[in-house]
C-alpha cells in the first residue's frame, strides 16, 4: 500500500510548504494507508497530526506501518474537536457526490 517514496516530489514539496504555514494541529481526512499523515508528522514531530479514513483496512495498515500516529476510522463528520489548524483532503473530496461538496467545504471551514 501507499509509500511516500512513490509520491511525486512536487506534491511533497507542496504539502511541506503548506504545513510550514499552518500554526497548529493537522488532520489528514481520507488518509488512506497513512503515508501522507506520516509525512506530515515527520515535518514536525511535536505537532499533533491525525489521520481519518472510512476504510477499516486502511486504518489497520496505517496503525501498523506508522505506529505512534493518531489514526481513526471515520469521515468528514468525525472531525470533532478540538478544531484543526489545517485539513488535508488529498484525493478524498473527489469521491464525494458533487451535490455534497458545498456542505463538505462548509464543514471544513469551521475547523
Amino acid at each position: 500500500m501507499g509509500h511516500i517514496e512513490a509520491t511525486a516530489t512536487p506534491d511533497r514539496d507542496f504539502l511541506s510548504q503548506w504545513a510550514a504555514q499552518v500554526p497548529g494541529p493537522l488532520i489528514d481526512l481520507g488518509c488512506g494507508p497513512g503515508h501522507w499523515t506520516a509525512f506530515l508528522q515527520s515535518l514536525d514531530p511535536r505537532r499533533p497530526v491525525r489521520g481519518i479514513d472510512p476504510v477499516p483496512e486502511f486504518i489497520a495498515h496505517a496503525r501498523h506501518a506508522y505506529p505512534g500516529i493518531d489514526y481513526s476510522q471515520g469521515d468528514l463528520s468525525s472531525l470533532g474537536t478540538p478544531p484543526a489548524a489545517g485539513v488535508v483532503t488529498w484525493y478524498s473530496l473527489i469521491h464525494l457526490d458533487p451535490s455534497l461538496l458545498a456542505s463538505a467545504f462548509s464543514t471544513l471551514l469551521t475547523r
